[in-house]
């Protein structure tokens, strides 16, 4: 018996914002032909649509978002996942969903730009049906991964007595490829729903398929009225839990900033617009109105309009451009030209320059709201960092999931999964004005304990986000372990210059080994012997030595004005 498709209010209720997000982010031309809109009801349809054809997505917007996403994505090298099956160790480093991905891979790839753009995405864990439950028949058969977007996802139950958050039930819609059978290739897309629900502590799947022809369907629009019919028997999975992992964050990053993106995307066209007609200028020029009228009556005298004469004087056409002239009565200012002005477009490029600042900033205000959720609150951190790392908790909890239904199937103990904590929005160029910043106040206090806590400062302001946890510890404990507060070559040769510390103590606080500095001595001495063997003019001959006398002799040179017994009076 057919049954009637039906949505989650939730789902209703976020389609519309949802799609809105998704061609926000998606942008090109597709975005531009659902959002350019006219500049009143005065342009007419043939100006609007050439004015669409030069008119292209200002993709800000994505812009903001990608620089979250590869905050988040350069930490994933750190992502620590201990233990598991020797299966699960290999799919999540080398092909967790049977194309050639590895987890950090396809969550960076699929799952990050949908849970930051949407605010909501899905992951579903499936595996092969094993008829042979024996390690042999298991070979080649592992678990794996698949996503599927918030929008696909049409209802749902919630709530066990294990987790309110397991579902119960959930109604999800496919999307395969429909396959020709004679040259065996894609011809179009075939959509089918899958029904799963939990009973007596067992997973069933249910799949139906539209009673309707596909191509009266409009995939991905809720339909309320699409009747749908059972293709298939029912199917229980040997795992006692509905394998849908959510992943969603409090609100999408989109959900300011879209509109921006739509309104730059209008303005833009207008200005572009605006420019190209702005090189056809207006031509001007004065008339007497008593000589016009003259003109008028001799031009049709009889009032009949019908005399050659007439035909010949009502051309008034002026023939203007490249080459051509104009006369014009003697006493008559010189005809001119008249350009648009150039105000409007100034106005909007910097309107457009405040939206886009507006969008950098309203980005940070969503993340540091994530920083104010409950889960957020569970990070020791503040501000635009929190909000990141809560988004990567959000995503471990995920990940940890994905290890816990991959254990199910297999039957075998599940990993332990460990994500970072530091995430940062800071560029190269940002993060090295900090270091610098940060590295005036190391000799500001006269306490070890003082300076090398700087020094760890700088190495994570430098370092954290390109080094694992480990990486960077491993930089703390030397830094702990040193006897020295610098490593600076500048400093170093000063400060021996000016005796303040030994050319070995300085060679070993440079990082070279301890006896190198004597070994230079001995080796320098032994060059300069050898250069001034080879002069005849002596010792002083030596370039080496005549820098260093030059020096010498520069310092004990009187200077210009002091007493000298021997200096001869002028």
């Amino acid at each position: 018996m057919p049954i009637k498709l039906v949505y989650h209010p939730e789902y209703a209720y976020n389609f519309m914002n949802w799609a809105k997000f998704r061609l926000t982010y998606l942008g090109g031309k597709d975005f531009v032909e659902e959002y350019l809109k006219k500049y009143s009801d005065e342009e007419n349809v043939t100006d609007f649509e050439r004015r669409k054809e030069l008119a292209y997505c200002s993709a800000h917007a994505k812009q903001a978002v990608n620089k979250v996403k590869n905050a988040i994505f350069q930490r994933f090298v750190d992502i620590s996942r201990v233990g598991g099956s020797e299966s699960y160790q290999k799919s999540v480093t080398a092909d967790i969903d049977l194309l050639g991905n590895s987890l950090n891979t396809f969550l960076g790839k699929f799952i990050l730009p949908d849970v930051l753009t949407i605010g909501k995405t899905y992951i579903y864990v499936d595996s092969p049906i094993i008829q042979d439950k024996s390690l042999l028949g298991r070979i080649g058969k592992n678990p794996y991964i698949y996503y599927y977007p918030a929008e696909n996802v049409l209802s749902w139950t919630q709530g066990t007595s294990r987790d309110p958050k397991e579902f119960t039930s959930v109604l999800l819609m496919d999307r395969a490829f429909e396959i020709d059978p004679v040259l065996n290739l894609p011809k179009g897309y075939v959509i089918r729903y899958r029904y799963m629900y939990l009973k007596n502590g067992k997973v069933y799947v249910q799949f139906y398929q539209p009673v309707m022809e596909q191509s009266a369907l409009n995939v991905g629009l809720p339909q309320q009225l699409i009747e749908l019919k059972e293709d298939g028997e029912v199917i229980q999975l040997d795992i006692p839990e509905i394998p849908l992992i959510p992943i969603a964050l409090t609100d999408s990053l989109l959900t300011d900033i879209a509109d921006y993106q739509i309104a730059l995307t209008n303005l833009e066209s207008s200005d572009i617009s605006y420019l190209l007609k702005s090189n056809t200028v207006t031509y001007t020029e004065q008339f007497d109105q008593k000589l016009e009228q003259l003109y008028s009556r001799l031009a049709d005298p009889d009032g009949t309009g019908t005399s050659d004469e007439a035909k010949v004087a009502r051309d008034k056409t002026i023939h203007i451009g490249h080459g051509r002239g104009r006369g014009y009565p003697m006493g008559a200012d010189r005809p001119g030209f008249i350009s648009p002005s150039s105000e409007p477009v100034k106005i909007s490029i910097e309107k457009q320059n405040q939206m886009i600042n507006a969008i950098d900033r309203l980005v940070d205000v969503t993340l540091e709201s994530y920083a104010m959720t409950g889960e957020a609150k569970k990070v020791d951190k503040q501000g635009l960092e929190a909000g990141l790392s809560y988004i990567g908790l959000v995503l471990e909890q995920a990940d940890r999931k994905i290890a816990k239904y991959y254990a199910m199937y297999e039957k075998s103990l599940a990993a332990t999964v460990a994500y970072p904590t530091d995430y940062s929005l800071r560029t190269d160029e940002d993060r090295k004005k900090a270091a610098d910043d940060t590295a005036k106040l190391k000799n500001k206090v006269p306490s070890k304990t003082y300076q090398k806590e700087i020094s760890k400062e700088i190495a994570r302001i430098i370092l954290a986000h390109k080094l694992s946890t480990d990486t960077l510890q491993k930089i703390e404990q030397e830094i702990d372990e040193a006897n020295y507060l610098t490593s600076d070559i500048d400093e170093l040769v000063q400060a021996n210059q000016q005796g303040f510390v030994t050319a070995g103590t300085a060679s070993i606080a440079a990082g070279f080994e301890k006896g190198e500095a004597e070994k230079a001595k001995e080796e320098n001495i032994e060059r300069l012997a050898m250069i001034a063997a080879s002069q005849t003019s002596g010792i002083r001959g030596v370039t080496d030595v005549n820098n260093q006398q030059a020096k010498l002799d520069k310092e004990e040179k009187p200077k210009r004005g002091e007493g000298n017994d021997n200096a001869e009076t002028r």
